[in-house]
């Protein structure tokens, strides 16, 4: 993550299973609780983009961004991974660096990761928000998902655009396609039924990717609590157009506490 700011990440990169992770981290050596948010990226793209998401959750607690294996700055696997397989890495790096008072946000592709890793250990984490969400169920077929894609980047401005093609530039065209599939493939809507931890489901007005119905239908199934947050005028990449707004609605109530 590229952090132009008064804030400092420390950079450092694990190997889990034969893979490379990189992680970015306010506060390596925290010690007693504190709370600690993990932002999972989604596909062809990396930490980069949740740069202003990042530095608003660091007045709350600990944030640790995760470029998982093949995306961003990571070596690039032979092949690219299934969603279970990330999971796994994820899981992996969470009980290495063992942090406090885990939230897990993932954006996107990185929604399936997050709930993937939940749904095998829901030990993990205390809580998750999935921003944009990704893939909605009625419409999963590449023609459909390519075409509600274009429309939610037509949406974006140009900044908050900017990082996720540098990222896809540095994933390239083979890791991309490569991951397109199992994305697709993924049961969200099935998994999310064995999350039990408090969910936040986020998505802007405007991305046509998560649509209200897509969130509900998220929420109805979650194993425990689940609260959807829809920002008006904001788009797919939602957290970076409006990190305000997106930061407000992790640290607010428990989805249980709201109204």
């Amino acid at each position: 993550m590229n952090m132009d700011s008064e804030l400092q990440y420390a950079d450092s990169t694990m190997e889990i299973r034969g893979l490379e992770l990189r992680v970015l981290d306010t506060d390596p050596g925290a010690l007693g609780p504190t709370r600690t948010f993990v932002l999972v990226h989604g596909l062809g793209v990396s930490s980069l983009y949740f740069r202003e998401l990042a530095d608003d959750l660091a007045s709350h607690g600990r944030v640790i961004a995760i470029d998982l294996p093949g995306f961003g700055r990571t070596d690039k696997p032979e092949r690219s991974l299934r969603i279970g397989q990330l999971a796994g890495v994820l899981a992996e790096a969470l009980q290495r660096l063992d942090p406090d008072g885990v939230v897990l946000v993932g954006h996107s592709m990185g929604c399936q990761v997050v709930v993937e890793a939940l749904a095998d250990d829901p030990g993990i984490a205390d809580a998750a928000v999935l921003i944009g969400p990704v893939v909605n169920a009625a419409e999963r077929r590449l023609p459909s998902l390519l075409w509600r894609f274009l429309q939610a980047v037509l949406r974006e401005t140009p900044a908050s655009v900017a990082p996720s093609i540098l990222g896809w530039l540095r994933t390239g065209p083979r890791m991309l396609i490569e991951t397109v599939p199992t994305m697709l493939a993924y049961p969200l809507e099935d998994r999310i039924a064995d999350v039990a931890v408090p969910l936040l489901l986020v998505a802007g007005r405007k991305d046509a990717t998560a649509p209200r119905a897509w969130l509900d239908r998220l929420a109805c199934a979650a194993g425990g609590e689940a609260f959807v947050e829809v920002v008006e005028d904001a788009s797919h990449q939602v957290m970076v157009t409006h990190p305000g707004r997106v930061t407000a609605a992790i640290v607010g109530p428990a989805p249980g506490d709201r109204r």
